[in-house]
């Protein structure tokens, strides 16, 4: 039985995320979105992809393998990684 890896997805950077995976996992593809539009397809080929992200927009995370298909939906303050706050200020990573 085939299962599809899990993900993991946190800022890394003040216009960064990173969406890492369990495992690498050749007969797997993943697809990206962010509010809605694909961004990019490919196979899974890496265990952590970075990409740009506004941190104003949802990103949806598709994994496929042509016989099950997970969705992964993230707004953008689940992604928000705050920091510390100092006068009513926050700092990000």
């Amino acid at each position: 039985v085939h299962e599809l890896p899990n993900i993991y997805v946190y800022q890394s950077d003040v216009d960064k995320i990173n969406i890492e995976f369990s495992k690498i996992d050749a007969y797997t593809k993943i697809k990206i979105y962010q509010n809605g539009t694909l961004k990019e397809e490919k196979e899974l080929s890496k265990r952590v992809y970075t990409y740009k992200y506004d941190f104003d927009s949802e990103i949806t995370v598709e994994l496929i393998d042509g016989l099950s298909t997970k969705t992964y939906t993230y707004e953008p303050e689940d992604l928000n990684n705050e920091a510390s706050v100092i006068n009513n200020n926050y700092y990000y990573i």
